[in-house]
């Protein structure tokens, strides 16, 4: 075994050279994030790979074995200088000035240069020949070059050359922190470099003996240092111009006796519209007055142009003449603070609106004080609040007298008084120069309409329209307020037992709401309801139990409908549901609905429990439809059907069974 071994103090050096080679390769690995710590680890790990297989060479007794070695060193020799041009570039922040597509030129010579060597003996392009010396019971190999390998070498040598630019101009402009950590990089490179070029010209002090892997040891050495002592590896190392010039803030370095411009950044020219070359040595009173002025009055904030600027100013360590000055723009932050008051004032002024709705004044106080609040609040000149009747107009309140009011509709065009949606008009030579004009609708009917004057010109934007629609939303609802306490006044309108509304509702209120739907053609849908074996519940528990199963039942059916529908009790254990702008299928689903919540749970009652089924006619509006009378007809046809068919069952009319 010992056969294959020489020994070769040698080794040793180049064995150390290789253990801190791997280290250096691990450490960066583990902070690849940081800018050129991946190729950096790339780097150490060729050097590991060359420092290896070359003790193993110098350590090989047989001269083939010598050879093979030194083939397999290669693997680490031909990525050494690609690895530290990569890392020189991406290191100082330069990557993206290589584009990607290259990346594949700079590894053609090498990756060539590898399958050559390993294909020497076919072309010797590479080496001719080894010449073999012998020192002190060791012998070491050193070839003749073929062509080819000075070409690998001098484009190594240029990668190196050009790998090492961006880290000299990094020394030369950057802080003192980076300028030092760039010059570890460069001494820490020049050592075996340096030693191989000298191998190379074949000047070598022991012939035959490449030194470059002991060059490779005090790089290594350097590096490590670099990496623990200045923490080479934990700051990515860019160049304070390119912080100044990224950072949107403006900032500038001033004299504190002459306030002439020192240093400024790109954010800086851009706010005070100089170009940035012209202002060095500029007193800063006469690039920006404002910015001046702020530091004789103590100010905080400036405006230049449409735009806001909080001051900063903050000493500059070891040198007390000079100071530096922060602009940063806090126009948007200014503007969201004054939409945020603007907002809340109006929320106040909203909320007054909503007191005064339910204050229980009469009508006419109550209307009149909205147009007052509703002018404040919109900042206008005038307020009316139109009330609709029909298809005629009348003034319910105003903050003008009612002739000067009805002069100042003349001019609304008669098509505004149907739109459902906001409106403006401008008439430049009226007295009124602008109009905002906002439905009062209700259940998606038309109540009315909210008139805003003003007499000078006015622009309105997304937010004026919305916050006078919100304006109009609480006049509506005190509209449908008023108009329900009128109805509540004048008709007894709920059935006793089930707290539903009853015949006369369906009568009066009932006939309105359907002549409303007929006219304006929207959705209008009845279904009618009645309890299957109704009378057998009455017969087995008795009527007071009937009653309880009523009231159960039109509590049940009334939490399955929607807000503008009406549950009316039309007699016994019979129900109608009007449905004010429902469509066949929202009928259908809330028969469904009912249907399903009225059979489940039982209802409880003295003597027992039962678990009721209902049968469900529906009538939808058609044109053909005349009357509500016809509607519940209809409805009840479908409904008789339905029994007829088995009970428990959804009916529509018109459809085949």
């Amino acid at each position: 075994m010992f056969a294959w071994v020489q020994p070769n103090p040698y080794a040793v050096l180049t064995a150390i050279a290789a253990v801190i080679s791997a280290g250096v390769a691990v450490y960066a690995f583990q902070r690849r994030r940081i800018n050129g710590a991946l190729q950096l680890s790339v780097l150490m790990t060729a050097t590991f790979t060359w420092s290896f297989f070359y003790t193993l060479e110098l350590l090989a007794a047989p001269l083939e074995l010598q050879i093979v070695f030194g083939k397999l060193a290669y693997f680490g020799i031909v990525v050494s200088a690609p690895s530290w041009f990569l890392f020189g570039i991406t290191y100082v922040g330069q990557r993206h000035q290589f584009a990607t597509r290259f990346y594949a030129l700079i590894w053609a010579i090498p990756t060539l240069t590898l399958i050559l060597v390993l294909t020497n003996e076919y072309h010797h392009l590479v080496w001719r020949e080894y010449h073999f010396y012998s020192y002190n019971g060791f012998i070491v190999s050193r070839p003749t070059y073929g062509w080819w390998f000075w070409v690998h070498a001098a484009y190594s040598y240029v990668l190196l050359f050009i790998g090492s630019l961006p880290l000299v101009h990094q020394g030369i402009r950057t802080l003192r922190t980076n300028r030092t950590q760039a010059a570890i990089l460069l001494i820490g490179i020049l050592p075996a470099w340096s030693v191989n070029l000298l191998y190379l010209m074949g000047k070598e002090p022991i012939p035959g003996l490449d030194l470059t892997v002991f060059g490779l040891l005090t790089s290594g050495l350097i590096l490590v240092i670099g990496i623990f002592r200045y923490r080479l590896l934990d700051i990515i190392p860019i160049a304070a111009e390119t912080i100044l010039n990224t950072i949107q803030d403006g900032i500038l370095v001033f004299n504190i006796h002459t306030t002439a411009i020192l240093q400024a950044n790109a954010a800086i020219a851009r706010i005070f519209e100089r170009p940035l070359s012209a202002l060095p040595g500029e007193p800063l009173a006469a690039v920006c007055p404002q910015a001046a002025e702020s530091l004789h009055l103590n100010l905080t904030v400036i405006r230049l142009g449409n735009r806001w600027f909080q001051v900063t100013t903050t000493d500059i360590k070891n040198a007390p003449d000079l100071k530096l000055l922060y602009l940063r723009d806090i126009t948007q932050s200014r503007t969201d603070s004054e939409n945020l008051r603007q907002q809340n004032r109006f929320l106040d002024g909203l909320n007054q609106i909503t007191r005064t709705i339910l204050s229980g004044q009469n009508e006419s106080d109550i209307l009149c004080t909205l147009a007052d609040q509703t002018a404040a609040l919109l900042a206008a000149s005038h307020s009316i609040i139109l009330d609709r009747a029909d298809v005629q107009l009348r003034i319910l309140a105003s903050t003008i007298p009612e002739e000067e009011a009805r002069q100042s509709l003349e001019c609304l065009p008669a098509t505004v008084f149907q739109s459902r949606t906001p409106q403006i008009l401008t008439q430049p030579a009226s007295e009124i120069h602008s109009y905002l004009m906002l439905p009062l609708l209700a259940e998606n009917h038309m109540l009315g309409l909210l008139v805003v004057g003003y007499t000078t010109p006015r622009t309105f934007s997304e937010q004026d329209i919305t916050r006078g629609q919100q304006v109009a939303n609480q006049i509506s609802l005190a509209l449908s307020k008023i108009r329900l306490l009128h109805e509540m006044q004048n008709l007894v309108i709920r059935d006793d037992l089930t707290n539903t509304y009853n015949h006369r509702f369906l009568n009066l209120a009932g006939q309105k709401l359907f002549q409303q739907y007929q006219e304006s053609q929207h959705p209008f849908s009845l279904m009618i309801f009645d309890l299957d074996n109704f009378k057998q519940i009455n017969d087995r528990y008795g009527h007071l139990s009937g009653d309880l199963v009523l009231s159960q039942i039109a509590r049940r059916a009334q939490s399955q409908l929607r807000a503008e529908d009406r549950l009316v009790r039309y007699g016994g254990d019979e129900f109608i549901v009007l449905m004010p702008g429902a469509p066949l299928k929202t009928a259908r689903q809330t028969a469904v609905q009912i249907k399903r919540h009225i059979h489940q749970p039982p209802i409880k009652m003295p003597g027992g429990q039962v678990s009721p089924g209902i049968s469900v006619g529906i009538a939808t509006l058609t044109p053909d439809t005349n009357s509500l009378e016809e509607l519940i007809r209809r409805a009840d046809t479908a409904l008789y059907r339905g029994k007829k068919q088995g009970k428990n069952n959804i009916v529509v009319y018109g459809e085949e069974p």
